[in-house]
């Protein structure tokens, strides 16, 4: 089992950007700026394509 946290510590982004975290597999978007991301995988992780992350001044809506 692998657990892994995303989060946002510190950052030079200005504050009107918006950084959102999508999980492909689990069909999710995370606000970065707000909350952390967190998965606990049954599975190894391995590959590209399933974490994406978007900066945009606007909402991200799945």
């Amino acid at each position: 089992m692998i657990a892994l946290e995303i989060q946002i510590a510190n950052s030079t982004i200005p504050e009107d950007i918006n950084v959102y975290l999508e999980d492909t597999v689990e069909n999710t978007f995370t606000l970065l700026t707000n909350e952390s991301f967190e998965l606990t995988a049954q599975t190894t992780l391995s590959g590209a394509g399933r974490f994406f992350i978007h900066f945009t001044t606007g909402v991200l809506f799945p």
